[in-house]
């Protein structure tokens, strides 16, 4: 899970900041994935690949560093998260694996 902040403006400032890092993330994932379609070659193929997954990796490690974030900063939207991880559907337990992993669960 996140650390408490210490001050409203560490809260604030942790937000967006790990909301702008997994946006970030997700715009290169897009973008890797629009020139692997349109990759002529192994190289670029692998290139964009490997960016991908970079990037991919990025986001959810993020994502879930904003969930810990949340649980451990904002009570009552800690408390809506975690009904709503309770109604995931069980495909997506290797999604759920790599949240954890990312929140050092």
């Amino acid at each position: 899970m996140g650390n408490k902040s210490t001050s409203h403006q560490d809260k604030v400032n942790t937000t967006s900041h790990l909301i702008e890092t997994a946006a970030h993330h997700l715009a290169h994932t897009k973008r890797h994935a629009v020139q692997l379609a349109k990759s002529k070659t192994k190289k670029e193929r692998d290139f964009n690949h490997e960016h991908l997954t970079t990037h991919l990796n990025g986001a959810i490690e993020h994502v879930g560093k904003i969930m810990g974030h949340v649980k451990a900063n904002y009570p009552s939207e800690a408390k809506e998260l975690s009904r709503l991880e309770k109604t995931v559907p069980r495909s997506s337990d290797s999604f759920k694996q790599s949240l954890r992993k990312a929140r050092g669960k």
